[in-house]
């Protein structure tokens, strides 16, 4: 399966937006199924939100647990950002940063999660050096 980037940095954004200590002190964890109702990533089908909360989750963006048998996914929860998954988001959160970043990948038909590591830090150098 191909992993939608649009719809990775839609998810980090979102899980980013959730609230997951309140008040009280209190954690929340985002399940599958909490996560699949964000209207923020409504318009994404349900597989390509899914595969790139999983995919997150194994890249260390995303601290969370997911469990997927051969016939379906056992259970998916988010409990937060990591420390690099906020680094990863503020490095791609400008969009004119993330359309640069999808033209590069187009252009060049490389696109990963560690090129997007390596190639944000230098357009953003690019952009401040002008």
């Amino acid at each position: 399966m191909k992993l939608n980037y649009d719809c990775l940095r839609d998810v980090l954004l979102a899980v980013e937006a959730h609230e997951y200590i309140n008040n009280d002190l209190k954690v929340s964890e985002l399940w599958h199924s909490d996560l699949l109702d964000l209207p923020e990533l409504g318009f994404y089908e349900r597989k390509d939100v899914t595969y790139a909360a999983m995919i997150a989750i194994e890249s260390g963006l995303l601290l969370g647990k997911f469990q997927a048998s051969n016939e379906e996914i056992d259970y998916l929860y988010i409990m937060r950002l990591t420390a690099e998954g906020h680094d990863f988001i503020e490095s791609i959160r400008p969009e004119l940063l993330w359309e640069q970043l999808r033209e590069l990948g187009e252009n060049t038909g490389i696109m990963s999660i560690s090129m997007i590591k390596t190639a944000a830090p230098q357009l953003i150098m690019r952009y401040f050096s002008e």
